[in-house]
């Protein structure tokens, strides 16, 4: 019972210091500050949006709510590549 939250306290302890130093890699020292700002805003907009979503389907069971997050997930890894241009890197 204890292994799945450890997991993810796990993942989620180092996926913020890499996603925090890819930021930093790719935003100038100049706007850093908005461009974090403006992620954030972003993100607690989307959480608004979807928090009722997310309810709704836990009021049904976790049956359904892990089923409709899972297929939520496998949608946006799906659609990451249209949305996001590719970048073409060397390897050195």
């Amino acid at each position: 019972m204890c292994r799945p939250l450890l997991l993810f306290v796990s993942f989620s302890a180092w996926q913020a210091p890499l996603v925090e130093y890819q930021l930093n890699q790719n935003i100038s020292d100049q706007s850093r500050a908005t461009t974090l700002s403006g992620l954030g805003l972003i993100g607690s907009v989307i959480s608004i949006a979807l928090n009722p979503c997310i309810g709704a389907l836990g009021d049904r069971g976790l049956t359904y709510t892990g089923f409709g997050l899972g297929l939520a997930l496998l949608l946006i890894g799906l659609l990451i590549p249209l949305i996001v241009p590719a970048v073409n890197r060397t390897i050195k």
